[in-house]
């Protein structure tokens, strides 16, 4: 039974302050956002169809023009 401490360990703290809590006013934010946000121009959502469709009619044509010309 020498092996065992007398008295209880305390767990340390990951914090450098562990004194009492500082007061916050209302509406401050005690942590930062994770990401700024900024205010970026809205793309339509037309442009978003128009680039999809053309991304797909792209693959159809390459993958046509691939099958008739390898085989």
């Amino acid at each position: 039974m020498a092996d065992q401490p007398t008295k209880a360990q305390t767990k340390r703290s990951h914090c450098v302050y562990d004194g009492p809590a500082i007061e916050v006013p209302p509406g401050v934010r005690i942590r930062p956002k994770k990401f700024a946000r900024f205010d970026d121009p809205v793309i339509p959502r037309g442009y978003w169809y128009l680039t999809g469709g053309l991304t797909g009619a792209a693959l159809v044509v390459g993958l046509l023009i691939g099958r008739l010309t390898l085989g």
